[in-house]
């Protein structure tokens, strides 16, 4: 199996420590880079508000397999959170769209280091992808 890069993400997070947990979180709008190869891939991606980007956190853990969160000091495994620190470092990303200039996609905020591998984007849908009544019984306690 062999991923690539199909660009870069732009942010002014320099170290881990200053990446917000979750895009969402973020206050800076930030950039994804589109490899010129692959910007013929945008076409028509300006008719989506959000999309789902995800990326290579290249500075994160592998060897971790229990982590705690910034809501409680429980550890449980990797597989039970959405932390960076796992097997393997794959950050997904539901972000806006705030503009769509060429290769540059301008986008709300997202939670990796500047820098950072971006390795797909692909269109969101709140009415075939969200599930309201999906839950963490942990998270939010």
């Amino acid at each position: 199996m062999k991923l690539q890069a199909i660009g870069e993400i732009h942010t002014p997070y320099k170290k881990i420590e200053e990446c917000p947990y979750f895009a969402s979180m973020s206050q800076d709008s930030c950039t994804l880079e589109v490899a010129k190869e692959f910007q013929n891939g945008l076409k028509a991606l300006d008719e989506a508000s959000h999309i789902i980007v995800i990326y290579w956190l290249h500075e994160a853990n592998r060897d971790e397999l229990h982590i705690t969160n910034p809501h409680d000091d429980i550890v449980r495994g990797v597989f039970a959170m959405r932390g960076q620190h796992r097997p393997n470092t794959l950050g997904v990303s539901v972000v806006k769209i705030l503009d769509i200039k060429d290769n540059i996609i301008t986008i709300d905020g997202i939670d990796c280091l500047d820098g950072t591998s971006l390795i797909d984007i692909k269109p969101y849908d709140s009415t075939s992808e969200s599930i309201p009544e999906a839950t963490i019984k942990w998270y939010g306690k």
